[in-house]
């Protein structure tokens, strides 16, 4: 196994464990006709199955891990600190659809509110942060 798997510790795991469902069911009263063969078998899926799952595993956690991020700009700074100011409905509907790209629809569904009044909410958000912005800007 150690020949067809380069990692020798996974394939001595494989077979390990295909010698002992092998043996599982010796105990159990079923007949295994050639039982080099069907642990070979066993042990070569059990191994290719391992190699899936840390594939996956890995594939899924560099998807969890954000790449090295740069220095967020002053004008990102500036626009964070006003986001956090507005109101709760306005600051949810505000991030959710410009920062998150979600839908009228969507957002509405996520509050429990009608599209009105995420719309509202995003008028009144981004008169707000237009203020708030225009301000830091002159100051």
């Amino acid at each position: 196994m150690t020949l067809v798997w380069a990692d020798a510790a996974n394939a001595e795991d494989a077979v390990q464990e295909a010698l002992k469902r092998a043996w599982e069911r010796g105990r159990s009263g079923e007949v295994i006709e050639s039982p080099s063969a069907w642990i070979a078998v066993v042990a070569m899926n059990l191994a290719r199955s391992g190699l899936r799952r840390r594939l996956a595993e890995r594939r899924a956690m560099d998807r969890l891990v954000p790449p090295e991020a740069e220095e967020p700009s002053d004008d990102t700074i500036e626009v964070t600190r006003a986001v956090r100011t507005l109101p709760k409905r306005e600051r949810q509907a505000v991030v959710l659809h410009y920062f998150m790209g979600m839908k009228l629809a969507e957002i509405a569904t996520a509050l429990g509110i009608s599209e009105g009044a995420v719309k509202n909410a995003l008028f009144r958000g981004r008169r707000s942060l237009a203020k708030l912005i225009d301000n830091e800007v002159i100051a």
